[in-house]
């Protein structure tokens, strides 16, 4: 069946199985994370709007940026090698979300060392790829899965972006 992955929205335990916060793969002996993160305003803008309380605790999501950090703290506690955010929202709104986490993640010696090379977006439906903090470890930020503007997004052995390819 198919796996949804949603860090910041948290469902009662009758649907706990459809919200999974990650996913772990193993790539050349390292755990690699996928974290998946939905749309901060979810309730608003999904048909869950009207039935929210019957799915959901009574939480709204948490923000990109906290979930970001939780996430990455959780990842490292856990000994993984690699992080990968992909979140429902688009790659030029969470620019500023993703600089302010490369800020946090580089200056907090816990997280520094773990390699969190992509951040793909959806959406918008725009081709986006920018190269954020390269100074510093940094990242790429792609626009990727929507209907409009796909991207093939090539990893290396080390778990590193050295392709974003639109078509």
């Amino acid at each position: 069946g198919m796996s949804i992955l949603s860090a910041n929205i948290t469902p009662t335990k009758k649907y706990s199985r459809l919200f999974a916060p990650f996913q772990d793969f193993i790539l050349n002996g390292k755990t690699a994370r996928v974290v998946g993160v939905s749309l901060e305003t979810y309730f608003a803008e999904s048909g869950y709007s009207d039935r929210a309380n019957a799915v959901f605790e009574k939480m709204p999501p948490r923000s990109y940026l906290e979930t970001m950090k939780k996430q990455t703290l959780d990842a490292v506690n856990a000994g993984v090698a690699q992080l990968i955010f992909l979140i429902h929202d688009g790659g030029t709104k969470l620019r500023p979300v993703v600089e302010q986490y490369l800020e946090w993640k580089n200056s907090e010696p816990r997280v520094r060392n773990i390699v969190v090379p992509l951040v793909g977006a959806g959406h918008m439906h725009q081709v986006v790829d920018l190269e954020l903090g390269n100074e510093s470890g940094g990242l790429r930020l792609v626009e990727a899965g929507s209907d409009l503007a796909f991207s093939e997004i090539d990893l290396n052995d080390s778990g590193l972006v050295v392709s974003v390819t639109p078509w």
